[in-house]
């Protein structure tokens, strides 16, 4: 089995406050294990994105803020990397994170037979120019496809006994949130209690094994390469639960929650 990094690319024109869309007429979807971005244009950087939205046949299987997608990427990458908003190329992983075998990480890809589609949100900071797809595929045969998908707490400052319910399908891996003025999180999934802690307490239970810079938001990882600590969430009794002081941010903080299904 193999990887192909190949040199295929489409590229479409950037703007501030304008939306790119790269759709099957431009990039492949079977066989991809992940989507890399190049910017070009004075000014034009990741950090610019404020959405990143991959499709599958019209349905989301990603949609995340930078900030959430460059916490995941630090947490899970092999070289500690932390995505940084004056970078001018990403990559979109779709393959399992936290296995040293690319066969056995490859299972997991996107959706086969769907159409992929790629939206990237850009924000009044971006700028005329352009953004480069380039895809890696794989020989493996897929298994998997992973969902990272950021919700909307509507949680206000200075507020108790917060709750958001977890109804995401597959086993969910890891839980991204945002630790300042997050004064005691909690999150439960089928019932069973997987973290209770104020946000710094969060950050320091991330930092044994990972020697990142574990930016803010935390990613809380289930534990285990692979699909190893995925746990579905039931329906009633999966939710996040916060306290929350004047330093959280207000209504617009996410959670985002990144999971693994079959296809």
């Amino acid at each position: 089995m193999a990887r192909l990094l190949d040199f295929n690319q489409s590229t479409k024109a950037t703007a501030a406050s304008t939306t790119v869309t790269f759709t099957a007429t431009d990039v492949p979807g079977d066989a991809v294990i992940a989507y890399l971005l190049d910017f070009t244009g004075a000014g034009m950087t990741a950090g610019d994105l404020t959405r990143i939205r991959i499709k599958a046949g019209g349905n989301q299987i990603w949609d995340v803020d930078f900030n959430h997608y460059a916490a995941w990427y630090e947490r899970y990458s092999f070289s500690n990397r932390a995505p940084a908003a004056a970078d001018t190329a990403m990559t979109l992983p779709l393959f399992l994170p936290g296995l040293r075998s690319e066969e056995d990480a490859d299972r997991s890809q996107f959706p086969r037979g769907a159409a992929p589609s790629l939206e990237l949100v850009i924000g009044a900071g971006g700028a005329v120019g352009t953004v480069t797809c380039h895809w890696v595929r794989t020989t493996t045969p897929a298994q998997f496809y992973p969902a990272f998908l950021g919700n909307v707490l509507n949680w206000s400052a200075v507020t108790n006994n917060n709750r958001y319910p977890l109804t995401e399908a597959g086993a969910i891996k890891a839980v991204a949130i945002n630790t300042t003025g997050l004064t005691r999180g909690r999150l439960e999934l089928a019932g069973v209690k997987r973290f209770e802690a104020s946000g710094v307490g969060l950050i320091e239970s991330q930092r044994f094994d990972t020697p990142a810079t574990l930016s803010n938001p935390i990613v809380w990882d289930m534990a285990g390469p692979g699909l190893g600590g995925g746990q579905v969430a039931t329906p009633g009794n999966s939710a996040v639960y916060g306290d929350v002081g004047a330093a959280w941010a207000g209504v617009a903080n996410e959670v985002a929650v990144y999971a693994i299904r079959g296809q």
